[in-house]
């Protein structure tokens, strides 16, 4: 891979401009829905689409059911990356509404920025922004702004590719119910990696694991699994299933400290 193993390609100003107008198209969409946290691996498409300098793949589950419980979950997810030198710049965005009887359940939003330059080989830095809301967790707002570094375990490849992250991050969380605000700083520890899997065909499991420690709140951890398979259906349309596991020592009263969630559904990459 060289030195370049983040970025490369080139795409024309009208490609660009093509792709920008897509992507803003979109998120105006997505921000204007109820909106919702899904399955997100923040690094899954990071090495995706490795001749694009920009791509945009978009998700879609949709759920439901009628008789005596009418429930419907509709969930979508946005997933930019743009490459340039060095560098990438990766925007995920998933939004979420399920309904039970026609009372809302759940309703949720989650924002994901992250800037990465690679430093030399396999070593790197990072920032990132992340804004969640969720409804059935009582979170009114969740803001994390963080920095740190990376380190590419296993190059990109394609056999698949693995990273490692160690940073520090500041948390601001509001609930509802709950007067004042908490901040925390914690440190933030991740390992990521997937893997192609020989006995299908572009097709490919991911897995993620978080611990976020507080630094100035002893015994408080915040810690999160995510597993993943996606099949690719043709060039630009595939299949995924997974499910996220959530822990937290010290969560708000009425809220369990462990929660499980799962989802299917279909994705299409714009290039």
């Amino acid at each position: 891979m060289g030195n370049n193993t983040l970025a490369r390609g080139s795409p024309s100003t009208g490609v660009y401009l093509k792709s920008l107008n897509r992507r803003c198209t979109i998120i105006g969409f997505i921000l204007a829905c109820q909106q919702a946290g899904a399955i997100v691996d923040d690094q899954d498409k990071f090495y995706a689409n490795p001749e694009s300098s920009a791509f945009l793949t978009l998700g879609f589950d949709l759920s439901g059911s009628r008789g005596n419980q009418r429930e419907q979950d509709i969930a979508l997810e946005l997933h930019s990356v743009m490459r340039t030198g060095p560098a990438v710049l990766m925007a995920v965005v998933t939004t979420e509404l399920e309904t039970i009887n026609g009372e809302d359940v759940e309703d949720s939003r989650f924002l994901h920025l992250r800037y990465a330059r690679q430093i030399s080989g396999p070593h790197g830095a990072e920032i990132l922004l992340q804004h969640s809301h969720e409804q059935f967790q009582r979170l009114d707002r969740r803001v994390v702004a963080g920095a740190g570094y990376r380190f590419e375990w296993w190059r990109p490849s394609e056999a698949g590719h693995g990273v490692l992250g160690l940073g520090l991050i500041r948390e601001h969380e509001r609930h509802y119910g709950i007067p004042g605000e908490q901040q925390l700083w914690r440190a933030s520890l991740y390992v990521t990696g997937q893997r192609r899997l020989d006995s299908f065909d572009d097709a490919a499991i991911s897995f993620t694991a978080y611990a976020q420690p507080a630094l100035n709140d002893s015994g408080n951890l915040r810690s999160v699994a995510i597993v993943q398979f996606e099949a690719g259906l043709s060039e630009r349309l595939s299949i995924h299933f997974g499910f996220i596991y959530r822990y937290i020592t010290e969560p708000e009263p009425g809220i369990d400290s462990h929660d499980l969630e799962y989802a299917s559904g279909l994705r299409y990459t714009f290039k």
